[in-house]
């Protein structure tokens, strides 16, 4: 018989919210760290997520005009977080990788300023990358 819980109070055994937050303090805290095994692993996994992104690009001229400026912002963007993930060596417990707020602005502004229909273009080195 499945029993409905409240907000905000925990099941015993379960972890506290802030025990599984991998940026809260507490988590970085603990012997965390990435060793050559990690980041081997978090390189692959964002070359495989860039794949999917050179696969995505194309489609984003297939959506309704009026939704294309937002994907290609979306897709800039969060691209950009694979970008910054390899520029800090693959180390995810060192800081939290995130787009700097006047490159956001840029991808922004040059979406809304790209009519609807033109490609996406895809970053440099990811235009030659194999398809997932």
């Amino acid at each position: 018989e499945a029993r409905s819980r409240r907000p905000g109070r925990r099941t015993a055994g379960a972890p506290a919210q802030e025990e599984c937050d991998p940026w809260s303090r507490r988590w970085r805290s603990r012997t965390r760290a990435a060793t050559p095994r990690i980041r081997e692993l978090i390189e692959y996994e964002v070359s495989r997520a860039q794949a999917h992104y050179v696969a995505a690009a194309p489609g984003v001229t297939m959506l309704a005009p009026a939704s294309q400026a937002c994907m290609r912002t979306a897709y800039h963007l969060y691209g950009g977080i694979l970008d910054e993930v390899a520029a800090a060596g693959y180390d995810v417990f060192r800081r939290r990788a995130v787009v700097p707020s006047l490159r956001r602005v840029g991808v922004a502004a040059r979406s809304l300023l790209t009519g609807p229909c033109n490609p996406v273009q895809v970053p440099g080195p990811l235009a030659a990358s194999p398809r997932p």
